[in-house]
């Protein structure tokens, strides 16, 4: 498979970026960025909107192992706080 993760594209990266993946990674994608991650690599993930469900990938088999998990909902101030809501900005 022409997009695959494998430890001679891993090698080449100071920080490996995914953003927006939309495909399930295999086990043993998993597994090299894990190797990479421990060997002092750098991941950023960026995920979108409703998270692993909308953009039908699994990226937090890998993440639970740090700790983490990308949630499919959006996190919304109740209370009036600069910004209404995170989608939105004051200029």
């Amino acid at each position: 498979n022409k997009n695959e993760i494998t430890p001679e594209i891993l090698k080449t990266a100071t920080v490996f970026v995914l953003t927006g993946p939309q495909e399930k990674f295999t086990e043993t994608e998993f597994q090299y960025l894990k190797d990479y991650i421990n060997d002092g690599g750098r991941l950023l993930l960026l995920l979108g909107e409703g998270g692993e469900v909308q953009f039908n990938t699994n990226v937090n088999f890998l993440l639970e192992d740090y700790g983490m998990t990308i949630n499919n909902d959006v996190v919304v101030r109740p209370q009036y706080y600069k910004y209404f809501h995170p989608k939105e900005a004051l200029i």
